[in-house]
């Protein structure tokens, strides 16, 4: 070896040792207060105070690409996150392509934190199949694991996560998770968190929480139990669509507003209770829930929104509370098996179609109050024989040409087959009824 070589490779380490013997001469006078400190080479121990350095040695890695004294990842990359104060961490691109399948993260670098998951951290390494996460990480980015199809255990066959506060949009899409605890403290489950999740059966998730994003269980085709927390006020859209293994869920009470499609296709779902602190419904929330069987409607609702439960093929018992003013077009649509539906005293009115293709329905009473019938609210009604109002007098329909009023005789509504007939498409007026 030259002695030019020879000067690179002792240099360095002589001045390391005249830096340590310095400083620990310089610092006699005061107590040392060591943290543990590292970087990609090695781990020391650092004086907060004079900076003094001792322990100093390179990595010892196991079999895994993990120091066996300190926990430093050799996989992995840490970035510094804005508060300077902690890091975060992504797998280095260097491992690209190699058959990685399992990652430990340490829960400190350079004498800081891990207190996250960078977005895009993990996304895409198919072989990836267990990864530990310490309680230090309090978030996981978005897309941190997302298209990890063999990711199946984190942490545990349970999935616990017992610090994390927060798991952003896409951050679990498409990954092979079988089941996730999130521990009290958690807040936050993104968009699209755990969508196209086709293996995951449960989730629990703590009464912490208080937002879960749209499409959050897109398509979780595995999904049979979940528990939704008490504090939580919105369900978003497409939430839980195509669950399609989900049997029952519980919508807890404080619960607001529903939105579009929220359940649609749960094909396994069989009975529903919206308690009455939901106010606020979107359109096909129930959509194609083909096994539901019961459902009870929450009486803060205005109406049975449109096309509420279209689809629902197995409806055969649903409860409309008093205070719900009207049935809007399609909210029964296609409901097969429904053979009779008692509705409030309070319904004003039932728009087109509202009905339609209810096949098996036989009989409706049409209460006092209401005073709008479109014209094919019952459609294709094909065993609607009785069709009872109430009140008999002020019905009219309207010419849409000229506007004018036809009133019906107080025998015509009287006649409840016959105004089954008319209003379930077959023959009749075929205009909306009114009254006055």
């Amino acid at each position: 070896m030259s002695c030019k070589k020879r000067f690179y490779i002792i240099f360095p380490l002589v001045l390391l040792a005249a830096l340590t013997l310095f400083l620990a001469t310089a610092c006699e006078e005061h107590e040392h207060n060591y943290v543990a400190r590292n970087n990609t080479a090695a781990h020391w121990l650092q004086c907060t105070g004079c900076d003094s350095v001792t322990e100093y040695y390179n990595h010892d890695y196991d079999d895994l690409y993990v120091c066996k004294d300190c926990g430093f990842n050799f996989l992995l990359d840490y970035e510094l996150n804005s508060d300077n104060a902690s890091y975060s961490v992504r797998m280095n691109d260097r491992n690209r392509g190699y058959e990685i399948e399992y990652v430990r993260i340490p829960e400190s670098y350079d004498g800081l934190h891990v207190t996250g998951i960078c977005a895009n951290g993990f996304r895409g390494y198919d072989c990836l199949k267990e990864v530990y996460i310490p309680q230090s990480v309090v978030k996981i980015g978005g897309s941190a694991f997302e298209d990890c199809k063999n990711f199946t255990k984190l942490n545990s066959a349970a999935g616990i996560l017992s610090g994390v506060t927060v798991v952003e949009d896409y951050a679990f899409k498409g990954s092979g998770l079988t089941g996730i605890t999130l521990s009290d403290g958690a807040v936050k489950i993104g968009r699209y968190a755990f969508a196209d999740c086709a293996a995951l059966t449960s989730c629990v998730i703590p009464n912490s929480v208080t937002e879960i994003g749209e499409y959050a269980f897109y398509n979780c085709a595995s999904l049979q139990s979940i528990n939704l927390p008490s504090g939580l006020k919105a369900l978003n859209k497409y939430t839980f669509a195509y669950c399609s293994a989900l049997e029952a869920i519980t919508l807890p009470n404080g619960l607001e507003s529903i939105q579009t499609r929220c359940f649609a296709y749960c094909d396994s779902l069989k009975e529903i209770v919206i308690p009455d602190s939901v106010t606020w419904m979107n359109i096909y929330v129930f959509d194609y829930c083909t096994s539901l069987e019961r459902a009870t409607l929450s009486a803060g609702l205005d109406n049975v929104v449109t096309d509420t439960f279209n689809g629902c093929g197995s409806l055969v018992s649903v409860v409309i509370p008093e205070g719900i003013k009207g049935v809007e077009s399609g909210a029964f649509a296609d409901c097969t098996s429904l053979t009779e539906l008692k509705l409030p005293s309070t319904i004003v009115s039932v728009s087109a179609e509202a009905f339609a293709r209810c096949s098996s329905l036989k009989k409706m009473v049409i209460p006092a109050n209401v005073t709008f019938v479109g014209g094919s609210a019952f459609l294709n009604c094909t065993e609607l024989t009785e069709l009872v109002f109430e009140v008999k007098e002020g019905w009219y329909y309207e010419y849409t040409e000229s506007d004018s009023k036809v009133y019906l005789s107080v025998d015509e509504v009287s006649d409840a087959a016959a105004m089954a007939t008319a209003l379930r498409g077959e023959s009749g007026y075929g205009y909306d009824l009114r009254r006055d």
